[in-house]
């Protein structure tokens, strides 16, 4: 009796341990990072794509593959074709190209990874689309203003650098183009709110990013000496400005440090002074006439 015991013991640990194989959830999975930059799988310059990656936390690598479908009438009623394990889906592109592909963990909880995506469209604007590994290729939503409501993409305006980040606290963050009028991009954080919507995370002022310096159109014109404050991050300027509370003299060098949004940004000149400039419209300012280069990209 013993024996038989023993071996009905054996069979059902044996059959438990099969289960629990099965069965194991990403908790008893190896930690992947929340963000990974899978873009090397881009190919054909931005027409297709191609990359394996475990998606599913089961051990084997599901096979990624984007390609173009282009409408020979309208560019712009072209379609990306995403395919991901034996999921598919269709979404719309604006003519355009694959810019940067991530494979990344919005819910920690649902053991499942998502596939960020970013197309260069019409007018060079970057569309961001996040989509859950599953059935329906799920895609996240963003909130906006009540013109705008919910939508399954973030359209990023005129960002220099693709980038896209899941943090630890469950938020993204994406590079984006300045609110205010500019040629330079920030940084901007979303949340997903009780509706698991994303929202933004609205700062008093955002930090301007230094990558615009990297624009190579402009510095044809530029005389040494301005070609190497401009890789400091100083921009020259090409005539006075004075806002009542900053005052720019031309020739004089500035550095754009932080934009608060609303058309105002924080400048440090060369000598060190500093102060908010007003770049609205509305008051009668054009950009153009302080420094065109600066503002190449403005409204």
């Amino acid at each position: 009796m013993k024996k038989v015991s023993v071996i009905f013991l054996t069979i059902c640990l044996f059959l438990t341990g099969c289960n629990l194989i099965k069965t194991t959830t990403r908790e008893n999975k190896p930690i992947v990072p929340r963000t990974t930059d899978i873009s090397s799988g881009i190919k054909d310059e931005g027409n297709s794509f191609s990359y394996s990656f475990d998606l599913d936390f089961d051990g084997e690598d599901e096979n990624i593959t984007m390609e173009i479908e282009w409408n020979e009438v309208d560019d712009w009623e072209s379609k990306l074709l995403v395919t991901a394990g034996d999921y598919k889906k269709e979404l719309p592109m604006m003519g355009g190209i694959i810019s940067a592909v991530y494979a990344c963990d919005i819910d920690t909880k649902d053991n499942v990874l998502d596939i960020a995506i970013i197309t260069t469209e019409v007018s060079d604007d970057p569309r961001l689309r996040i989509l859950k590994y599953d059935e329906d290729f799920t895609q996240y939503t963003f909130s906006f203003d009540d013109i705008e409501g919910i939508q399954d993409e973030l359209w990023i305006g005129y960002a220099v650098t693709q980038y896209f980040k899941v943090n630890d606290d469950d938020t993204i963050t994406v590079e984006e183009q300045t609110p205010s009028y500019g040629m330079w991009s920030v940084y901007k954080t979303y949340a997903r709110n009780s509706d698991g919507v994303f929202e933004e995370l609205v700062p008093k002022y955002y930090e301007i990013l230094p990558d615009f310096m990297e624009r190579g159109m402009y510095r044809e014109s530029f005389d040494k000496y301005e070609l190497e404050m401009w890789k400091k991050g100083y921009i020259k300027a090409y005539s006075d400005y004075d806002d009542g509370t900053l005052v720019i003299k031309t020739d004089e060098y500035v550095k754009p440090l932080y934009d608060d949004g609303k058309n105002k940004i924080y400048l440090e000149k060369e000598n060190g002074e500093n102060g908010w400039m007003n770049m609205d419209y509305a008051d009668g300012y054009n950009p153009d006439n302080f420094n065109p280069y600066f503002f190449f990209l403005a409204g």
